[in-house]
Formats: structure tokens, sequence, C-alpha cells
């Protein structure tokens, strides 16, 4: 075994074994020192997704490397790449007056935009607003905030105290989400307020709140009432099937109340609204209702494509 410490490896592992010397790339293929191909289906470690051997990419390199291959941008210092890339990708992020803090890998940006929110939420006020929900099995880097996030076990065990307020749900979960909210309690309450400020995610705020009796139902708007009224159909949809669901609505009223109600449905904008339309349209038996659910499921899906 070389003098090289391998991250992510089982060190005796490779001691035992040996190491597995990558020569050369090009294309989609790299070579081993024996002169053995591989098809290379992770692009390195996902970041060499150009491929291999570019010339125009080592050339650009090249003369970069010998105009200036590098400069601190800490206080006012910039070079020329730098703020060109910045305004690149400020024209084409669909979110106007985009900014870019450039970082050297994955786990640099995870750190930097935890520290980054945090520090964002105690400038404007919101101290409190320190809780981070993550998902398990997910993957956020090896620095230490993305050790404190990561979803996998092994990649967190054995280094002692972490961040704190970190809390880990099912990857594939919305309830189990609500559930750690609810959980958290009075603690949660003040980040989820903070969230009315949030135009995006003011109604799923405002439904929390008023599923934990902190705020009245009445004071809910129509955007909020919809996604109320649609995770109340889910859980009935879950634990009742399509019958149950044709059910509860037909103890709402005859048709035309049925169908007042669904028709705001597309207000919810989620993919849980748009199942339920979508079960509505195709087994209620009456046809005005259907109707309903289709002309809402229309606009929801416009909607979300605008």
């Amino acid at each position: 075994m070389t003098s090289f410490w391998h991250p992510f490896a089982d060190q005796a592992a490779v001691a035992a074994g040996g190491e597995l010397v990558i020569d050369r790339g090009e294309g989609v293929h790299v070579w081993d020192e024996a002169g053995r191909r591989y098809l290379d289906a992770t692009a390195g470690l996902w970041f060499c997704n150009a491929g291999y051997g570019r010339q125009e990419i080592a050339d650009a390199a090249a003369a970069q490397l010998a105009r200036m291959p590098h400069y601190s941008c800490f206080g006012d210092f910039a070079n020329r790449p730098v703020l060109d890339l910045a305004e690149r990708l400020a024209a084409l992020a669909p979110v106007p007056g985009t900014v870019s803090f450039f970082t050297s890998g994955g786990s640099d940006a995870v750190d930097t935009a935890v520290k980054l929110v945090r520090r964002w939420w105690q400038e404007t006020g919101h101290s409190e607003r320190s809780l981070i929900a993550v998902r398990r099995n997910a993957y956020h880097g090896m620095h230490v905030a993305g050790t404190s996030l990561s979803g996998i076990p092994a990649n967190r065990q054995g280094y002692g105290e972490l961040l704190e307020s970190v809390v880990q749900v099912p990857w594939d979960s919305a309830d189990a989400l609500a559930a750690a909210l609810d959980e958290a309690g009075p603690a949660a309450e003040a980040e989820v307020r903070a969230l009315l400020d949030e135009p995006q995610l003011r109604p799923f705020a405002r439904v929390w709140l008023v599923q934990q009796g902190l705020e009245d139902p009445r004071s809910l708007d129509r955007d909020s009432a919809a996604l109320l009224m649609a995770e109340s159909l889910g859980s009935i949809l879950d634990q009742d099937g399509p019958d149950g669901l044709l059910e509860y609505l037909g103890q709402l009223g005859p048709p035309a109340e049925q169908a007042d109600v669904l028709g705001d449905l597309w207000r919810a904008a989620t993919p849980r609204a748009a199942e339920l339309l979508g079960v509505v349209a195709r087994a209620h038996p009456s046809a005005q209702v259907a109707k309903a659910a289709r002309k809402a499921a229309f606009k929801l899906r416009t909607t979300t494509r605008r």
C-alpha cells in the first residue's frame, strides 16, 4: 500500500487488495496502469460529465493557468473569469437578482448553505429559526455541517456531538415531516410563522398552524383552505381508498356542493391535489362532480407549468 490515505475506504481492505490506479481517460472511458479499459459510468465522482480528453477544455485551463492560476476573492477582490461565470449563471437562473457564491465542492457548498440560512434568520430577527429537517438516506457531504445532516448512519457516527437542531424524517413521507414539526410543538411555531412571509410556503404554514389550533380556521385564505382540504381528503384516500373518498364526498352534500369543493382544489397546487382530482374524475358516479374534478385538474396543471 502507498502512503496515500483513501477517503471513503476501508484502509485494511485497500492494503490487502491493493490500489486500482487510473492512468488516463478519453470520452466515457478510463484506463488503469495495466492498460485495462473501463466505462466510467459515474463520471469520476459525478463531476466529469463533459467526458475525458476534451482538448478545448484543456487549452482553456492551460491558458488561464498561464495568465493567473488563482487569486483570492475576499473583500473587494475579484477576477474576470469568476465575474463572467457569475453573470452567466444569473442569466440562466429562474430567480431575478440571483448571485453566486462559489465553493470548491459539494461539502463546502452544503456547509456554506447551512451557515448562510442560519445567519439570514439571525440578521432578520428570527434567531429562533434554526431547525433543519433532513431526509433519511440523504448524503450532504462530509464537512461538519454535511456530516450533521447526513441521513446515512455510517457517515455521522463516531464523531461526538455535531450540529444541534437537526431532525431526520423518512425520505418519502411528507406526513413524517409534518409529524416532526408537530413533535417540536411550540419550538416549531415560531419557525412556521416565519414562513408566512414567504408566498410559496405561506399556505403550508397556515394549514399547519390551523391544525395545531394556533390559528382560527376562518383566517385561511382560499389557497390555504384548498391545501387543508387536499390534506384531509388525502388522509381519507390513504385510509379508505377511492371508495371511502367518494363516500366522504357524498356526505358533503349534493353533487353541486361537491363540485364547488373540488373546484377550488387546484389552488393547493400539490401532487396530492392532482392525485385526488384524478381519482374523482375517473371514479365519481356524478358527471357534474367528475367534470368539476377534470376542470380543476386542468387548472392545476396549467398553473404549475407557469
